[in-house]
């Protein structure tokens, strides 16, 4: 859905993500059903499917290097 981040702070994250240093990190998209199913079609496996919060609905997937993921569709 577009770049959020600059080519370098992308390189730094990358970086970080491939050490397993990251940690953690919460990511939007417009869509995240569809997003969702885009990520599990390419391999992408969720530790929790899309589910309503009070913020809106949430996914949560890790990296092989024991990163956590949040990707959240925000309420309107």
């Amino acid at each position: 859905e577009g770049g959020m981040f600059d080519k370098d702070t992308v390189e730094s994250m990358t970086t970080l993500i491939k050490r397993g240093t990251f940690g953690s990190a919460v990511f939007t998209c417009k869509n995240l059903l569809a997003t969702y199913e885009e990520l599990t079609a390419k391999g992408v496996v969720f530790k929790k499917p899309p589910t309503k919060e009070f913020y809106g609905f949430e996914a949560l997937f890790m990296d092989d290097s024991g990163n956590w993921f949040s990707l959240v569709e925000e309420s309107a």
